[in-house]
């Protein structure tokens, strides 16, 4: 008898202690739930004040990445986006949907309120870049050895002022190489944005 009911007081706390354990997860769901609840109501706000999101590409291409990485990058966390819906995003022609920014925010590891300030940062560098506050597609582009006719400037100049050698320059003035992202970034920034990125195929 003594076992019986040892054994039906142990049965009670077991219930007792699942019952516990339920109401703790219940809570923690529903604190989740209020979360991402307020990180939109966020982003709904930031969305309005801010309404561009080409700061994304300085994001990119600090990781080294060309458009379709990230888009890759999208899809192993689950989120088909295409090549061409992150060209517009750059361009400020089209804004993330609220639930692709969380995916976003995976992608580079970060908080979806440290993405947006660093996308309002990327927007900053890239605005003091072409001296103007329009997206770079709004800037006609050229070809860099057009613009070094344009400009009279020689490969000499411009192995001084990237601090690589003349013999690179030239191999990427035919074609055979191109430069690495910071140096195509470092050509954007010393051309006011009219070589940007795109000229190398860095999209």
């Amino acid at each position: 008898m003594d076992e019986d009911l040892k054994y039906l007081i142990e049965c009670q706390k077991n219930v007792m202690e699942a019952q516990r354990q339920m109401i703790v997860l219940q809570q923690q769901m529903l604190n989740k739930n209020n979360n991402f609840y307020n990180q939109q109501e966020k982003l709904k706000i930031n969305d309005a004040q801010n309404g561009t999101f080409y700061g994304l590409k300085i994001m990119r291409l600090n990781k080294g990445w060309a458009q379709s990485d990230l888009a890759r990058a999208l899809k192993f966390k689950g989120h088909n986006i295409r090549q061409a819906t992150i060209s517009k995003w750059e361009a400020a022609k089209i804004n993330p949907k609220l639930e692709t920014r969380f995916k976003l925010a995976e992608v580079f590891d970060m908080s979806v309120e440290q993405l947006m300030e660093e996308v309002r940062d990327g927007c900053r560098q890239i605005d003091e870049m072409q001296g103007t506050h329009q997206p770079e597609d709004l800037i006609k582009s050229v070809g860099l050895k057009e613009w070094l006719i344009k400009n009279e400037k020689s490969q000499c100049w411009l192995s001084k002022s990237l601090k690589v050698s003349q013999p690179t320059i030239s191999r990427w003035l035919k074609g055979q190489t191109t430069p690495l992202v910071h140096q195509a970034f470092e050509i954007e920034k010393i051309t006011n944005g009219q070589v940007n990125c795109n000229s190398w195929g860095i999209n």
